[in-house]
């Protein structure tokens, strides 16, 4: 699967758009009959490194049923 841009719903606040993204991929998931915590693997591009910390805190939060090998992953 593969997500563009967020629409600006959300705002410049990374964190909310981070959420708002894997809420979305949530609904899709469990639309599928799975939940996050089956979720095997996900990809983020940066455009700005000053980004990665507010998407890295929310990344880990929605991966918070996952091994700790699966969230180093996410």
């Amino acid at each position: 699967m593969y997500w563009g841009q967020v629409s600006g719903d959300a705002g410049p606040d990374i964190r909310l758009q981070t959420d708002m993204v894997l809420k979305k991929v949530q609904a899709i998931v469990e639309a599928a009959g799975s939940s996050m915590e089956s979720v095997d693997k996900g990809t983020v591009f940066l455009t700005r490194q000053a980004d990665f910390a507010g998407i890295n805190e929310v990344w880990h939060s929605a991966c918070r049923g996952a091994t700790f090998d699966q969230r180093r992953q996410c």
